[in-house]
C-alpha cells in the first residue's frame, strides 16, 4: 500500500474511473483535457494504492491567502466502492495530513454539502465546522 501524486496518464484514467463514483456526470475526454487548463496549476490529485490499483483518491487546490496562509482545499475525495470501509479513506487523509505538513501548510479544509459526507469529516476526521459557503451562478 502506497500514497501517490496521480500524474501518469494510466493513472489518470484509473482516478477518471473512481472519480466518477462521486461525480457520475464527469465526462473522461473532459477531464483529462481540463489538466492542462492554466487554472488547475495549484490543482493535484492524490491517492493511495493497494496491490497495485489506486484504491482512494483525493483532488486538492493549494492554495495561499492574501494574510499569507497556505491552505490545501479538498473538493474531491472518494474510496472506490468495493474498499470502503477498510480504512482506506482514513490512511489516505493521515497522508495529505504529512504533505501538508511537509509542504508547511497552515490547515486543510473540505467542502461537504452531503449530511453523510459532513459527518465523516467532523466525526471521523475530526473537522471542525468553522464557517458557511455561499454561492451565485453566473449566467
Amino acid at each position: 500500500m502506497n500514497f501517490i501524486e496521480i500524474k501518469s496518464p494510466r493513472e489518470l484514467e484509473e482516478a477518471f474511473v473512481i472519480l466518477k463514483e462521486l461525480v457520475p456526470e464527469l465526462n473522461k475526454d473532459s477531464f483529462l483535457e481540463s489538466l492542462n487548463h492554466e487554472l488547475l496549476k495549484n490543482h493535484k490529485l492524490f491517492g493511495f494504492k493497494s496491490s497495485g490499483k489506486i484504491v482512494s483518491l483525493a483532488a486538492v487546490w493549494l492554495l495561499m491567502t492574501g494574510t499569507l496562509d497556505k491552505i490545501m482545499w479538498i473538493y474531491a475525495f472518494v474510496v472506490t466502492k468495493s474498499m470502503r470501509d477498510k480504512g482506506f479513506g482514513k490512511k489516505l487523509l493521515v497522508e495529505l495530513e504529512k504533505y501538508a505538513m511537509r509542504e508547511e501548510f497552515t490547515e486543510l479544509r473540505v467542502h461537504a454539502h452531503r449530511e453523510w459526507a459532513i459527518d465523516f469529516w467532523e466525526d471521523k476526521a475530526e473537522f471542525d465546522r468553522f464557517s458557511h459557503v455561499l454561492r451565485k451562478k453566473i449566467t
